[in-house]
């Protein structure tokens, strides 16, 4: 599956396999979108994704729900995504919040610690 980032600016340390996007920037994977104000994306030494991670209002939108938190760290050999910085989780009028929110995107399940949920009775 693509990985797909787009910013209005970048930098790239071939040396170290580093690239900073920053500005606004949008990662689309598979079914979620991820927006920020930077990505932090290593490659190993194949020319792999090793790591990328988002900082500064990071918001994950997949139907049905949005997450939102000031970090989060996307494993796309995993597909997931861990958050934290004070992260939530919002389906419709439910809302999770915690202090470490991971979204697992094949197993359709969320793990959280330190969770609160609030839940819409009616």
């Amino acid at each position: 599956m693509p990985l797909e980032i787009t910013a209005p600016r970048s930098t790239w340390d071939l040396q170290t396999r580093r690239a900073v996007l920053e500005g606004g920037v949008t990662v689309v994977y598979g079914e979620f979108t991820m927006t920020s104000e930077t990505v932090v994306v290593e490659h190993d030494a194949e020319g792999r994704v090793d790591s990328v991670v988002a900082e500064g209002a990071v918001e994950v939108t997949r139907e049905p729900y949005v997450a939102k938190g000031a970090r989060a760290e996307l494993h796309p050999d995993e597909a997931r995504v861990v958050m934290t910085g004070s992260p939530f989780v919002e389906d419709g009028r439910n809302r999770l919040v915690g202090q470490e929110i991971e979204l697992l995107f094949d197993a359709e399940e969320i793990r959280c610690s330190t969770c609160q949920l609030s839940l819409a009775v009616e």
